[in-house]
């Protein structure tokens, strides 16, 4: 329960802010989808440009060429991800970073 009053202090913190840079009708009417997309962009996702901004940590103490193979698999099925896909997975590891 304290962890739910927790994320609705941060919700409600986040809401005021965005309301002290927005005028208070601004996002009446729009859809998650739409509020998905403003906060996202509707770029399309390179995986050539994100393969060279991605860096693994390797703890695993698996040989290089065990790991080689990973990345590669993990990159093929990366590729095969359509558009909404691999938006919701850079956002993902954009959280996963910080």
């Amino acid at each position: 329960m304290k962890y739910i009053c927790y994320i609705l202090c941060l919700i409600q913190a986040l809401r005021t802010g965005v309301f002290d840079v927005l005028p208070a009708g601004s996002l009446d009417g729009l859809t998650a989808e739409d509020l998905r997309l403003l906060l996202n962009g509707v770029g399309d996702i390179n995986v050539a440009v994100l393969i060279s901004y991605t860096s693994f940590n390797d703890e695993s103490g698996e040989s290089s060429e065990r790991l080689l193979k990973f990345k590669r698999w993990l990159w093929s099925i990366v590729e095969k991800m359509s558009h909404i896909e691999r938006q919701d997975l850079v956002s993902t590891l954009k959280y996963w970073h910080t």
